[in-house]
């Protein structure tokens, strides 16, 4: 037997189906209880399902932009954090090597002749 993983893009994609699904089931539920008319209750059925499809499509929308904002978010401080190491690892190497990290030089000699 083969396992299926789901990933987020599938997942995401359901919000609309399961909000209007469990909204229209719950307003036929209740307006069904209440003795609506059979006319009067698949019109009310019917609008419903067209607005909890358009506050699932609109939900899933929302939420699938700030997944993909906190994506790139991620992938930022995750190359910011890889550069630090790079950078860090590199004077490392300089000072075991030749005792000095380059670049180190250039900038206390521009400190000095700005004081002078």
């Amino acid at each position: 037997m083969k396992l299926k993983f789901v990933n987020e893009a599938e997942k995401t994609k359901l919000i609309t189906p399961f909000v209007t699904l469990f909204g229209t089931a719950i307003v036929s539920i209740v307006t069904f209880i209440r003795g609506f008319v059979f006319g009067e209750w698949i019109v009310i059925v019917f609008a419903c399902v067209l607005i909890f499809l358009t506050f699932g499509f609109v939900l899933e929308k929302v939420i699938v932009h700030f997944m993909d904002v906190n994506m790139a978010e991620e992938r930022r401080l995750e190359e910011e954090a890889a550069a630090k190491e790079a950078e860090e690892a590199a004077a490392a190497a300089a000072l075991e090597n030749g005792g000095e990290i380059p670049g180190a030089d250039e900038t206390d000699n521009d400190e000095d002749n700005e004081k002078s």
